[in-house]
């Protein structure tokens, strides 16, 4: 039986007791009632996917925190050009996906949030931080993209 529809889901890195990796399982299990096809792009996956699933490995090199996140959303756009996906459901901060679940919130805020507890030190250091500036760039860019449809915030959904 041919699907009628492909679904990929970004995911950098897994962790077995990590809470986005929960739900992407459970959001896969009740996915494979349904004739889709199913692909999970990331560094590594320890887990099945059922019926139609398969794993899209996404592990180019890198060095340091700022390259690690660039040279996986740059390979994530290559994998994206070269396959057909009728919805892109990221849990990273990558320009052109259709659905952005925000799991670990908005880094903006999370910087003002860490700042009230930091010494003026602290945050003088965190505002030269290359990967901060990175991070706050990619969220603005991914949000400015016209592919973006949805932001999933932990229990309810922004339209964007």
């Amino acid at each position: 039986m041919k699907a009628v529809g492909h679904i990929a889901i970004i995911r950098q890195c897994y962790r077995s007791d990590g809470g986005a990796e929960k739900i992407i399982e459970r959001t896969l299990s009740e996915l494979n009632k349904y004739d889709l096809g199913l692909s999970v792009i990331a560094r590594s996956w320890e887990r099945e996917f059922g019926r139609d699933g398969q794993f899209v490995e996404c592990n180019p090199k890198y060095k340091g925190r700022v390259e690690r996140e660039r040279s996986f959303a740059n390979e994530v756009h290559n994998i994206i050009n070269t396959h057909t996906f009728d919805l892109i459901q990221s849990h990273e901060r990558i320009p052109g996906c259709d659905i952005y679940r925000a799991g670990d919130g908005v880094h903006q805020v999370w910087l003002e949030q860490r700042a009230r507890c930091r010494s003026w030190v602290g945050n003088w250091w965190a505002n030269k931080s290359p990967f901060h500036h990175y991070i706050l760039t990619a969220e603005w860019k991914m949000c400015e993209n016209s592919s973006l449809k949805a932001v999933i915030r932990r229990w309810f959904v922004m339209k964007c």
